[in-house]
């Protein structure tokens, strides 16, 4: 026996054990463990017979190839790893799903408890999502309107984990707090706010950055379209406003991804990128949301196959108070983005 057939048949006889060994741990659902259990069982069998290659080479046809039985078995392998790349690629949405709801569910938990959600959320809730932000989010609530357009306002600040005081800054301001059990990006920080504002009875939910780019009192530009029945969410665009941060690179990446995202989801947006905007409380019941981080363009696509009404509003955009950015290089940042709109674009 060759050298490579003694190691296919060790291999097959490890991959049956550790099936074994893993579902009798309970480390393997039934059918994990039954792939894994044919996959060791064929490589065993190769190995120890290789003639059973020539079933696969007569039905692949390639009887006539010098190499036939190799070829076929390397299809027969490619076609394997596929399925199971697949497979796998299931499982692990699957799991992220599950992590995602129980990090919001102990989110949700946590807040404010012994008192109704009705007292804390008002009908125009403004959601912002936080990490180490102690030096800036001061400033964006010292300027919070505690009206808007004749409805109550109020700022719900997600604390997305970090070791600074965001949260003591936030509670010294008078306005309400929620600290998520660990750091896992702006999008999941935005999806615990959304159950909450929405649970709580919130009409219209505003979002907008901790970092004082964005103008509070630009809230009712935002907020006027879809009290008026004319929008269900409007997206606040530097592009039809001003923007005082420079960056060329970004700007263009804004305008490219832009384009490529109103092709793909037949929608007219000037500024793709944009975290200052309102949304009808009600219909994020029908937005999927996924994205730990790179929530806006996922938004964008995701209510327009939904059928929301989109429009944006122009806004002005500052320059960070301190600190910096948190989005990263901005080539490594327009790969996530496009992958972003991408995945969203193709998923149902």
């Amino acid at each position: 026996m060759s050298a490579l057939r003694l190691f296919g048949t060790a291999f097959g006889v490890l991959g049956l054990v550790l099936s074994f060994l893993f579902f009798r741990h309970r480390r393997f659902s039934r059918f994990d463990f039954i792939i894994g259990t044919l996959a060791s069982l064929f490589l065993l069998g190769i190995s120890i017979y290789p003639p059973i290659a020539s079933i696969l080479r007569d039905i692949l046809r390639l009887h006539q190839d010098q190499r036939g039985r190799l070829i076929a078995l390397l299809v027969l392998s490619s076609i394997l790893l596929w399925g199971l790349l697949l497979y796998t690629r299931m499982k692990q949405h699957l799991a992220e799903e599950r992590f995602d709801r129980l990090v919001r569910a102990l989110g949700f938990r946590d807040f404010a408890p012994g008192q109704p959600l009705e007292n804390v959320i008002k009908p125009i809730t403004v959601v912002i999502p936080a990490y180490e932000e102690e030096k800036n989010i001061g400033k964006v609530l010292k300027e919070m309107p505690r009206e808007v357009m004749g409805k109550e306002a109020t700022a719900l600040v997600v604390i997305d984990g970090g070791e600074d005081n965001t949260e003591g800054v936030v509670k010294e301001a008078g306005f309400p707090a929620i600290r998520s059990p660990i750091h896992r990006g702006g999008g999941a920080a935005l999806k615990l706010g959304f159950d909450i504002a929405v649970a709580g009875g919130a009409e219209i939910i505003v979002t907008m950055d901790a970092d004082g780019q964005h103008r509070p009192e630009e809230i009712p530009v935002l907020v006027e379209p879809i009290l008026a029945g004319e929008a269900d969410m409007v997206i606040g665009s530097r592009i039809l406003g001003r923007s005082m941060a420079r960056n060329r690179l970004r700007s263009f990446g804004v305008r490219l991804f832009s384009r490529i995202i109103n092709l793909l989801a037949a929608t007219h947006i000037s500024d793709c990128s944009s975290g200052f905007r309102a949304v009808r409380a009600e219909v994020l019941k029908k937005v999927h949301l996924r994205q730990d981080q790179y929530h806006t363009a996922e938004l964008i696509i995701d209510a327009a196959k939904r059928g929301l009404r989109l429009t944006e509003a122009p806004i002005t955009i500052l320059s960070r108070h301190a600190g910096q950015s948190k989005k990263g290089k901005d080539w490594r940042y327009g790969l996530h983005f496009i992958k972003t709109i991408l995945t969203t674009w193709w998923r149902p």
